[in-house]
């Protein structure tokens, strides 16, 4: 009875042992993130869009120029503090109707880069606010390098940073300082696809963020790349060939847009014209500079010939039609040796061609001889019959007639072979007894 007890017992602790809830903790590991390296910049090209937002990091640690335009939204890292122009002023009514009292700003916080106070608002919901851009002057003409690219969660961090700087300074409105929030709202609303650099002033060591217009910015190396290509180099306009791939050898008309000449017209309102120079295809020309050309802010080729007229072309016009002349007489010389190899090609296959037709002779003149005799083989083979052939004789002397006649009679079977309107051969029992002609 006792042993009895002891097993039930043990039962039931094992069975109140497997009835218990476990509960296991998934171990925490630092999630290994992996980065695919960015393709590598190629400075014989501009400014490319890219579908994968990482693919812009090529940029990174390359300079750029800042032309004479003014770029989107450059922002500083902390925000600027600066005095309100008071030739323009700006100011605020604290509180309604007559009690309303006039405050007027005194200073401006802002996050644009380079700030300067360009005009004001107007009044306009009681108050007459300033407005704010990045002063031009201040950041054309100079260089940046690139130090990052950023996009996804680091970039929405960043705004947020900013964003909340911007709240936490709302007391400043009460001590005459107006908050210029309009460039954190434009980052803010940017789209999932949006990206910004990471910019360094190379001149005072400035760090900056842009979401830039690739058209305000020259990539340094690209711009350097152009000017080893090109410049002191002779170019020959050689349009060959249009979009379809057909010739077209057309003349041309380019001008010099450095030296406008200025004019009116019929309302008496000044205009600017071009003198024209016509470009005949085949002729030759020296690229004396590559350089950015103001105002138009773009890269130009000056181009002169030996009558000393001189044409300036953008990168698009210099691509359609012009090559340099080294290129050209590569091409010319490949397609020489080309057309060179082409004719070797074709002499050693006549020359194949004639020997198999040689050998071919050979074989059916020789077969020719077994069967019909070395005179009838002689008539054959220079197209020629005579009463007695046979049927096979005569058609390899002339061929297979157009058309064939047979009559079979008590006699014998005849047959009547056409070879047109003029020429007929005529058998009696598959041998050759008449000839028209």
């Amino acid at each position: 009875m006792k042993n009895y007890i002891l097993i039930l017992m043990m039962a039931l602790n094992s069975s109140l042992l497997y009835s218990q809830i476990t509960i296991t903790e998934i171990e925490k590991k630092n999630v290994e993130r992996i980065t695919m390296r960015p393709p590598a910049y190629d400075s014989l090209k501009s400014w490319e869009d890219h579908e994968k937002l990482s693919d812009y990091k090529q940029y990174v640690g390359i300079r750029i120029y800042c032309l004479a335009i003014e770029p989107t939204c450059m922002i500083s890292k902390t925000p600027n503090i600066f005095p309100v122009d008071q030739k323009f002023g700006a100011y605020k009514y604290d509180g309604y109707g007559s009690a309303a009292k006039r405050l007027d700003y005194k200073n401006i916080m802002t996050f644009k880069y380079k700030p300067k106070h360009i005009s004001s608002s107007g009044l306009m919901a009681g108050e007459d606010n300033p407005i704010v851009k990045t002063d031009i002057e201040q950041i054309s003409d100079k260089y940046y390098t690139i130090l990052n690219v950023l996009y996804g969660d680091t970039l929405k961090v960043l705004l947020k940073n900013f964003y909340r700087t911007l709240e936490n300074s709302s007391n400043l409105r009460n001590s005459n300082t107006f908050i210029d929030r309009e460039e954190i709202k434009y980052y803010r609303d940017l789209s999932a696809d949006a990206y910004i650099y990471v910019l360094r002033n190379d001149i005072d060591g400035d760090t900056l963020f842009c979401s830039l217009s690739h058209e305000n910015f020259i990539l340094v190396p690209y711009f350097v790349k152009q000017k080893q290509l090109y410049e002191k180099q002779n170019i020959i306009y050689d349009d060959e060939k249009n979009s379809s791939g057909d010739y077209t050898w057309k003349e041309i008309k380019k001008a010099d847009i450095r030296y406008p000449i200025k004019s009116e017209d019929k309302y008496g309102k000044e205009i600017s014209t071009y003198k024209l120079v016509n470009i005949v295809p085949g002729s030759k020309w020296f690229c004396s500079e590559v350089t950015i050309l103001k105002p138009f802010n773009q890269i130009i080729y000056i181009l002169k010939n030996n009558q000393e007229e001189q044409i300036t072309l953008s990168l698009k016009s210099l691509s359609s039609g012009f090559i340099k002349e080294e290129d050209y007489n590569k091409r010319e010389m490949e397609k020489k040796l080309q057309s060179q190899q082409l004719l070797a090609k074709q002499k050693k296959e006549e020359l194949i061609k004639k020997e198999n037709e040689r050998l071919v002779y050979e074989l059916e003149r020789k077969d020719c001889i077994a069967k019909f005799g070395l005179e009838n083989c002689e008539l054959i083979v220079q197209g020629n019959v005579k009463i007695g052939f046979s049927k096979e004789m005569c058609e390899k002397a002339w061929g297979k007639p157009f058309d064939i006649y047979k009559t079979t009679t008590a006699n014998g079977t005849y047959e009547d072979w056409y070879f047109g309107w003029k020429y007929s051969l005529h058998f009696s029992n598959g041998l050759l007894y008449k000839i028209e002609n």
